[in-house]
């Protein structure tokens, strides 16, 4: 089914909102500044968790600039499909360049070496101080510390990792093309309730071999509720299905589908 322009639209506003932290952000994380404020702590309805496929940032030019695409490789990448780009406080029906951020002025601080370790694992760009740019514009939006945030961060990122990502390997999906449904409904078999939470976003881009340019999955975005109190239980997040406030699957998906590559030269 090809996309509808409308809904693409739609998905636009209702999924990829918040991203302040753009792919160019990334790259320039270290210079990171305040902006003007935009919203209070608490002041939003829900959690947008951003997962990034490495190869496929690696490969725009944002993303070669990084200490994080130098330090990459397959056999990492491979064991941990995603990494998270970033989570961001949301509101429904708003628009991306009105969704809050720099909320309030708290500088980052200093994590526990064994949080800064497995943030790393998961965040890989830590090397480029990927996290204190998430903090100074998404962070200061919510209501937890900085070790909180990133303790939130580490324990979802864990989630989606043995429940998303452990699909696509399990799956043998790296190296292939994969049909976001295909990809929603094998993630369903472990959690239905995240499944129902996932929309993939994808980018036309030129194959390393020459060819034509082929639709590769870039990130996965998963809309989860502001109550993290689960995750110290145990029992998890709260997840909100994309199409209770009007979401969509995919968004520049070509048919549906995108490349998830096999590794940082694919």
């Amino acid at each position: 089914m090809r996309k509808n322009p409308v809904l693409r639209a739609a998905l636009a506003v209702g999924l990829v909102v918040g991203i302040s932290c753009s792919l160019g952000g990334r790259a320039a994380a270290e210079s990171c500044g305040l902006g003007p404020v935009q919203g209070v702590p608490g002041g939003f309805a829900y959690y947008l968790m951003a997962l990034s496929i490495g190869p496929t940032f690696c490969d725009t030019r944002a993303g070669k600039e990084t200490n994080e695409c130098a330090n990459g490789t397959d056999a990492a990448y491979r064991a941990k499909p995603l990494t998270v780009h970033g989570l961001w406080p949301n509101n429904y029906n708003t628009q991306n360049d009105d969704q809050p951020r720099y909320c309030k002025n708290v500088p980052p601080g200093q994590l526990p070496s064994d949080l800064n370790s497995n943030l790393t694992t998961y965040m890989p760009g830590v090397a480029d101080n990927l996290e204190k740019c998430e903090w100074i514009k998404h962070g200061v939006c919510k209501t937890l510390s900085y070790e909180e945030y990133y303790r939130a961060v580490v324990a979802l990122a864990t989630i989606m990792e043995n429940t998303i990502g452990s699909t696509i390997t399990e799956n043998n999906l790296l190296g292939t093309t994969v049909k976001v449904s295909d990809l929603v409904s094998k993630v369903a078999a472990k959690d239905p309730k995240l499944a129902s939470a996932i929309a993939v976003d994808c980018k036309s881009m030129r194959p390393h071999n020459g060819e034509q340019s082929r639709t590769y999955i870039s990130e996965l975005h998963v809309s989860i509720g502001r109550d993290l109190s689960g995750l110290e239980t145990g029992q998890g997040p709260t997840y909100i299905p994309i199409d209770s406030f009007g979401g969509y699957p995919y968004s520049g998906c070509q048919n549906g589908a995108g490349y998830l590559p096999a590794g940082y030269q694919d």
